[in-house]
């Protein structure tokens, strides 16, 4: 999510590469497609999970400008977004004999929040959490 206006999903194959970023094709949500809203509390919600037997990488992104009220009204952003592979061929490999391409099934249990060049962020009601796949 950016301030102006783009989201996308980001796939890191090679950290410190000047390829080692993979993005998917943006999408702009906000009224005339404009920049990210200013002075209002958005929530959002990111989801990725393996599918078809752990074979493949389905990532979700939805947003509320509802400061959660009523537990929120979580609208889809960004869905269906399948890594089925090749997401990242051709791109600097992170070490020798690595895949850039590989698709990033099972548990990885660290998380970063990133925000380049932002002199100001506020985080409220944050959390970060496993979902068990049976309670889906």
């Amino acid at each position: 999510m950016t301030y102006d206006g783009r989201m996308d999903f980001e796939k890191e194959v090679a950290h410190h590469a000047s390829d080692g970023y993979v993005q998917t094709v943006p999408v702009r949500p906000w009224s005339d497609e404009g920049p990210m809203p200013k002075n209002i509390w958005i929530g959002y919600k990111f989801v990725a999970r393996d599918v078809d037997d752990g074979t493949h990488v389905k990532l979700e992104l939805y947003c509320d400008m509802t400061d959660g009220e009523d537990g929120g009204s979580w609208l889809p952003v960004m869905t269906e977004y399948l890594d089925a592979g090749g997401w990242g061929a051709g791109h600097t490999p992170c070490e020798s004999g690595k895949d850039p391409a590989e698709i990033l099934t099972g548990p990885h249990p660290v998380v970063y929040v990133r925000t380049d060049d932002v002199t100001e962020m506020r985080y409220k009601k944050f959390s970060i959490r496993e979902i068990d796949p049976n309670d889906l």
